[in-house]
């Protein structure tokens, strides 16, 4: 049986950028136009889910909390 809530010390999932892409593009084709702040929320509570069930996230990037909610560092790198 797999412990679904212990902590992953060592991450050793590389961030992929092209799988990041197509979770955004599948967002906006399914949501239509939306703020950056509710797009980062979406994908990062998707990355989140894919973790707690798969002790895996969807993307491997990894999030840093804002004040308006938790954001990809890529997105912050990309922005500036």
């Amino acid at each position: 049986m797999i412990n679904r809530h212990k902590k992953n010390t060592k991450n050793d999932e590389a961030p992929d950028p092209e799988k990041y892409k197509q979770m955004i593009l599948a967002f906006l084709q399914q949501g239509g136009p939306m703020s950056m702040d509710k797009l980062a929320s979406l994908l990062y509570l998707a990355d989140f889910n894919a973790y707690y069930k798969d002790l895996k996230s969807m993307s491997g990037m990894q999030y840093r909390k804002r004040k308006d909610g938790a954001e990809a560092t890529y997105l912050l790198r990309k922005a500036k």
